[in-house]
């Protein structure tokens, strides 16, 4: 695992936590079916934290949008979601869980 790029969203009680393997920032993911998703600065852009940092982060989530392998095996080992709720968009791995 490596670092991570994560932002963090507030509204009220309610935390969204978005994160990416920091080598996908800024590039377009395209899946077999032709869905893209950009990965961008906007959304996913926030620091540059490591593993623990990003456990920490993830800790503190109410939801989660997660995309990059390493992301979402991070997640996974940790607890949160299930292997079958995991994506697949242009080989890469993408989560959401809402409301954990």
């Amino acid at each position: 695992m490596g670092d991570f790029c994560v932002k963090v969203f507030r509204a009220g009680d309610q935390v969204l936590v978005a994160a990416c393997d920091a080598d996908l920032l800024g590039k377009t993911l395209q899946s077999e079916r032709g869905l893209e998703l950009r990965v961008s600065d906007r959304f996913y852009g926030g620091e540059t934290l490591t593993t623990e940092q990003t456990c920490e982060a993830l800790r503190a989530a109410t939801s989660l949008n997660l995309i990059g392998d390493a992301i979402v095996q991070l997640a996974l080992s940790s607890g949160y979601g299930h292997p079958d709720s995991v994506v697949k968009i242009g080989r890469v791995s993408h989560l959401i869980l809402i409301h954990i």
